[in-house]
Formats: C-alpha cells, sequence, structure tokens
C-alpha cells in the first residue's frame, strides 16, 4: 500500500520583543550580502508582522507580512508559498509544451505537446456527445443510463457485475508485495467516490453539506441529460436520486480513515480462491480478469492478493444480493461519465464550476492551460518530468542535498540510541532501518533515456492535432494501463520512483524504505545554493527530518528496514510508543479552528504530526551541531538559529477560503498549516529558549504537557 506523504514545519522570531543585550555588541557572527542574500531578506522582512510577539503566536508574526501583503486568487480555494512555487513549475512546463514539434523531436515528445495545444482548445471546442457515447458503448454501457420507462431489464447480479467490473464496488492496484519483496501483487481497498467525500456522502443534510450535496445532485443531472438530452424529469430524478442513494449506502460500509492506521490489524493475505470460496456473491475472478485482459494478462484461482479492508468486502459481500440492478448499472455508467465528460460538455464544465464554488469556496475557474499541464502530469509523468529537470534541475543541488540528509539522519540516530523508553532489540532494528533508508533525489535516470520514453509510451499511436483531446487521451489511459497491468508479471523494481519529479513535495515509501525529494521542491524558499544554513536546514531540512521519521511514525514503524509488512518491535516498546503518541491525539484532537468552526482530528494527523514535531526537532539538531551563526544584510539582529526558525514557518504561510480548510480538516491527514507551525514550536524547549518565550506565554508549554516522541 502506498503511503506517500510531506511536510515541513515552521517557526518564527520577533526582534521587536527579543531582549537586547545591554552595553555589548555582538560580532562573533559573519554576514552575507551576496544577490541571493539580500533577495532573501527582502523574503523576510515582508513575510514578518513584528507587532506581533512571537511568544504569542509565531505563525502570525512569521507570516502576518506576508498573508497581508497577499490576497487569494480567485481561482484558489488556497494560495501560499507551496503554491508559488508550483505556479513557477507550471510556468516553466507551459513555456516548453508551447515550444510546438521540432523535426527531429521522438513521437512521445511531439504526442505532449499535440495533448497539450489540444487540450488548451477544448473552451472554444463544440460539444461531443458522440465521443462520450462511443466510450459507453465500448465500456459495456451502450443502454446507459436505464430509467423505468425504456424497458430495459437486467436479468441477475452475475450478468450485470461482468458489464460493471471492479471499479464501482471496490478499488485495487499493482504494488509491491509486502511479503515477498522481490514481486508486485494485486491489492485490494475498499471503494472511493465520485466527487463527494465519505463524511459528506454519510451526512448529507448536515449544516456545512447541505448545498455541496444538492449541486452534487445538479452535476449528475446535467451528466446524465448530455447522454440522454431527451430524458424526461421524473426518469432523470428517479436515476439521479437512486445513484446517490447507493453512494451514500456504499460510504456507510467503508471504515473511516482513523479506524484504518494500524496496517498490520487490516492486512489479510489470501488467494482469490479463498475470497470467492468464503464471499461468494462476489465473482473476483471474473472481476479481475476483467479489468487485466487489456494487458492480455489471466490470472487464476491460486493468484495471492492482498487485503486492505476485509471488513467493507464482507459487508459489501453481504449487500450485493440486496442492491437494485438498474441501479448499480447506472451507478457504474455514471463513474464512467464522470470521468470523461468535463472536455466533451460544456454545461458540465459550467455545472462542475458551480460545484467547486460551494464545495471549494473558489470565485473563477482554473485557467485551463494550468488544468492541461496538470493533465499531462498525470497521464505522461515520465515525459513531462523529463522535459522539466532537462530545464531546471542542478546537480550542485543533488550534493548539497545528500550533506543535509547525512546530517540529519545522523541527529535521528543519535535520538535512536538515546530513546530509554526503546528496549535494545527495538532499538537495534530501528537503527539498522535508519542505515538501509534509501535515497532518491531529484530524478530518476531513467526519464532522460528517450529510448525509454518510446517504450513506455509505445501503445500511443503518432497523435494529430486535429482529434479530440479525449480521443487522445483514451490511446494513453490504454497505454497506462497496459503498463500498470503488466507489472503484475515482473520483478519488482526497486530503482523505479512512485512519485513524479516535476512536483512541489517530498516523500516516504515505507513498504520501499525510501526517501523521495524530486527536483520540484529543491529550488526557492526550500532550498537555494548560497543561502545561510539556517535557511535551507529551516525550510528544506525540516521537510528531511519529516520523511525520515515518518519510517518510525504510527504507521511506517509497521514496515522493517527492507520494506517488509511486520510486527519487528517489542510488545513493551510498541506499548511505551502508542502511550507517548496518545499526546499528540489528545493534543491536537483539544484544537478547534476558529475559521473553520471545526475541532482537528488528532487521529487522522497522527502520523503527519508525529513526523511534524520530530522532522523539525532534528532539523534544528543537525543545524546546531554546525555551530555557525551566518545572517543576513539588514537583519543582522536575527541569530542563525532565529532565522531557522523564520525559514521553516515561511514556507506554510497561507490563505485559505473557509470551505477548504473545513474540506483539509475533514480529509487530510495533515494538520491546518497554522498548527504544523504553532503547535510543533509549543512542543519544542529549543523554541522557547531561542526566543526567551515566558512560562505564561502561549507558545510556552510545560515539560510535562510538551509531547514528543523524536
Amino acid at each position: 500500500m502506498n503511503l506517500y506523504r510531506l511536510l515541513c514545519l515552521l517557526t518564527v522570531v520577533c526582534f521587536a520583543f527579543t531582549k537586547p543585550r545591554e552595553h555589548h555588541i555582538d560580532t562573533s557572527f559573519t554576514v552575507c550580502n551576496s544577490t541571493v542574500c539580500k533577495a532573501r531578506a527582502k523574503l523576510i522582512n515582508d513575510s514578518l508582522n513584528t507587532s506581533v510577539d512571537p511568544c504569542d503566536d509565531f505563525y502570525s508574526y512569521a507570516c502576518g507580512g506576508w498573508i497581508n501583503n497577499h490576497t487569494l486568487p480567485p481561482s484558489r480555494s488556497s494560495y501560499g508559498n507551496f503554491d508559488v512555487l508550483h505556479e513557477e513549475l507550471q510556468a516553466t512546463l507551459k513555456a516548453v509544451l508551447e515550444n510546438m514539434t521540432e523535426v527531429s523531436e521522438e513521437t512521445v515528445i511531439k504526442n505532449a505537446k499535440v495533448m497539450y495545444n489540444a487540450c488548451v482548445a477544448i473552451p472554444t471546442a463544440p460539444d461531443r456527445r458522440d465521443i462520450l457515447l462511443d466510450i459507453l458503448n465500448t465500456s459495456g454501457f451502450s443502454q446507459w443510463p436505464i430509467t423505468d420507462t425504456s424497458g430495459t431489464q437486467l436479468k441477475n447480479l452475475t450478468q450485470v457485475l461482468e458489464v460493471t467490473g471492479a471499479d464501482p464496488i471496490f478499488n485495487f492496484y499493482i504494488d509491491r508485495d509486502v511479503q515477498k519483496l522481490s514481486n508486485y501483487v494485486v491489492q485490494m481497498d475498499q471503494t472511493s467516490f465520485m466527487k463527494l467525500g465519505r463524511n459528506q456522502l454519510i451526512d448529507p443534510y448536515s449544516e456545512y453539506n447541505k448545498n455541496i450535496t444538492e449541486a452534487y445532485k445538479k452535476l449528475l443531472e446535467v451528466a446524465v441529460r448530455f447522454v440522454h438530452p431527451n430524458i424526461t424529469e421524473r426518469d432523470l430524478t428517479t436515476i439521479v436520486c437512486d445513484i446517490m442513494f447507493l453512494e451514500r449506502e456504499m460510504a456507510n460500509m467503508t471504515a473511516p480513515p482513523e479506524e484504518r492506521r494500524n496496517t498490520l490489524e487490516i492486512y489479510h493475505r489470501a488467494t482469490i480462491s479463498e475470497l470467492e470460496c468464503n464471499y461468494t456473491n462476489i465473482p473476483l475472478l471474473k472481476l479481475l480478469n476483467k479489468e487485466f485482459s487489456i494487458a492480455n494478462i489471466t490470472l487464476n484461482e491460486s493468484e495471492t492478493v492482498e487485503m486492505y479492508a476485509l471488513s467493507y468486502y464482507a459487508k459489501l459481500n453481504d449487500y450485493l444480493p440486496k442492491i437494485n440492478l438498474e441501479t448499480l448499472y447506472n451507478y457504474a455508467g455514471a463513474r464512467i461519465v464522470l470521468g470523461w465528460v468535463s472536455d466533451l460538455s460544456s454545461a458540465y464544465r459550467n455545472a462542475s464550476f458551480e460545484f467547486s464554488k460551494i464545495a471549494w469556496g473558489v470565485q473563477k475557474e482554473t485557467e485551463r492551460w494550468e488544468q492541461c499541464v496538470s493533465y499531462l502530469g498525470r497521464g505522461m509523468q515520465q515525459v513531462i518530468d523529463h522535459m522539466y529537470v532537462t530545464k531546471k534541475f542542478s546537480a550542485e543541488a543533488k550534493k548539497e542535498v545528500e550533506h543535509y540528509v547525512g546530517n540529519i539522519s545522523e541527529a535521528f540516530r543519535k535520538e535512536l540510541e538515546n530513546s530509554t523508553w526503546m528496549d535494545n532489540g527495538t532499538r537495534n532494528a530501528s537503527l539498522e532501518k535508519l542505515n538501509k533508508m534509501r535515497l532518491k533525489i531529484g530524478y530518476p535516470e531513467y526519464i532522460l533515456n528517450k529510448t525509454f520514453l518510446e517504450e513506455r509510451y509505445k501503445y500511443v499511436p503518432e497523435l494529430n492535432i486535429s482529434d479530440h483531446f479525449t480521443n487522445m487521451w483514451r490511446y494513453l489511459d490504454k497505454n497506462n494501463y497496459i503498463f500498470l497491468y503488466q507489472k503484475l508479471r515482473l520483478p519488482y523494481d526497486t530503482e523505479s520512483w512512485v512519485v513524479r519529479s516535476a512536483v512541489v513535495n517530498a516523500y516516504y515509501n515505507p513498504s520501499t524504505n525510501d526517501m523521495l525529494y524530486p527536483s520540484g521542491i529543491l529550488q526557492g524558499l526550500f532550498y537555494q545554493h548560497g543561502l545561510p544554513s539556517s535557511l535551507n536546514y529551516g525550510s528544506l531540512g525540516s521537510v528531511i527530518g519529516h520523511e525520515i521519521t515518518h519510517g518510525f511514525d504510527d504507521e511506517g514503524s509497521q514496515y522493517d528496514a527492507d520494506g517488509k509488512l511486520e510486527n519487528w518491535w517489542s510488545n513493551q516498546t510498541r506499548t511505551k510508543f502508542t502511550n507517548k503518541a496518545e499526546c499528540f491525539v489528545r493534543q491536537y484532537g483539544n484544537i478547534t479552528d476558529k475559521m473553520a468552526n471545526m475541532t482537528l482530528n488528532g487521529v487522522n494527523t497522527l502520523g503527519e504530526n508525529i513526523a511534524d514535531n520530530g522532522g523539525v526537532r532534528m532539523a534544528f539538531k543537525a543545524f546546531t551541531s554546525l555551530m555557525e551563526d551566518v545572517r543576513l544584510e539588514g537583519l543582522t539582529n536575527i541569530t542563525s538559529k532565529k532565522m531557522f526558525f523564520i525559514a521553516q514557518a515561511m514556507v506554510w504561510c497561507k490563505l485559505s477560503t473557509e470551505a477548504s480548510l473545513r474540506m483539509m480538516i475533514q480529509y487530510d491527514p495533515h494538520s491546518p498549516y497554522k498548527y504544523r507551525v504553532n503547535q510543533v514550536l509549543r512542543n519544542m524547549q529549543a523554541f522557547s529558549t531561542v526566543f526567551q518565550c515566558k512560562a505564561n506565554s502561549s507558545m510556552f508549554l510545560e515539560e510535562k504537557k510538551r509531547c514528543t516522541l523524536w
């Protein structure tokens, strides 16, 4: 199971409230007055709000200036320094993609540019109902939607499931076998939903959800009417209400994320035969073979699968005999339609924007070119990454980041060695895991190989700009599924990257014990060559510490040094870990966000909160071990230790709509940005020491109330 995360922490300092030394001028530091240092000093000055005491509200001190100087773009539900860097990345890709094809370019590069240009032309293109009907027909849904007056009759559940396939009732994917590590395996999980989250489906008419639910209903109505323009109002209402009812029923069968954090507990290994024997209403072999037939792969009953939602699967098995067959057929068809209709119907695009206004609080559609760059980043990942890294990545950055990782790993090693709550066996195994943690920086070498790119997209023919973007995407979609499913019969590739290089993020993968720092994050506020170490350690260093800590959080700690899922901790140490982790659950679970008027979920955010707290602590320890104090010209009253916290905090300066903040609190495993700064620093004695925070200040916590694991 893929568990990829990222994060950064923040803290800030206030000079207006820092107690000055009397009768002494500190000259023990050096000053950086280079061009990059002067530019960074200006950014910091613009970001700070020195009217706020950093010991009262460090986030407002560090980001108050930035927030006052920025407005939320109307097309964004949130906007911060992460997004500024993302915009720069998108603009770089836009420039490359708009440089139309040259004779010498390979087919795969030409295709990316042709698809981009076809994509940006969509808003002015006519609607193409015929393409959507063809997609439904080739998918087995030529009669969609079935209405009360259509006269169509479905015979039995097996017949319907043979048409719908696995997609509407459970998720499956191909990933590393967490027991037999040299293999890929089919992994199964509970279903996902179309536009609404689990909470919205289960409680559709609560104060916050009712308008979103109505907007979703209208969205479905527009999609159905696009396919069936002559449908009666009665049939339309019946179909949409039945689809929404079934989706809500399925949501009620799923487990919430806070009940799915113990991977060992929810993991179940079985053969297809065993699952079919115990859950007789789900023809699993037929469902999977229908999907894998595109890659000419046939599974048999002895095929092993890894199940991560057995409770859901059992409920699904009991529910299917009671299901209305026409509703199941229409629901499955709706999932197909909503996956394709946006680029084929202007009415649907308008309805989708109205939905986004209500659900996320946006006031304007995202620019079409931005949408298209994002589409290609998902569909042609390796090609887009190739285009980006050949323009932007610096080998210099890779060497420097390797150095940072080494220092921060050493800080974590010392933390493990000095952890009195761990027994010797668990500590030694943890040290082995840390030693084996693999580092991947920038990009995988294979994306520079154009022969590899041509092979990876060989099932996509040479595209013609006169064709519709959706038809091009159908070729691409088929190509990607073929390569995905073919992995099942290949040995696991330890050199592969499962994330993009052209992305502003970082990741830890517990099933491979890999840390990944893509090229997209190695720039801007996160990293810049020539800056004092305090700045790069505060920003990127906190990210590095965060990802290392993920290997030892509540979920990552269930995977050993090689990525095998097993209980490798002693019971005694696991109990002590759980008790210490419960401190974070209570602490964050007692925070109520005023803007959203919602309480944070301390269980769902536990892993990220552990990584946030551990990441900043380890980065700060690594930085202070350097014993340097380099300051910025014009900001010499700010020590390097204070600058560490400022750099970290600036990464998280952010504006957001009330709606998006509510979405984040409900569904995101990360805490909202403000608490990734203030709450982390309240747990950190070093912060209070650096800023001389008094015991009665908001940012100070007495030792017995602090939460610490790593």
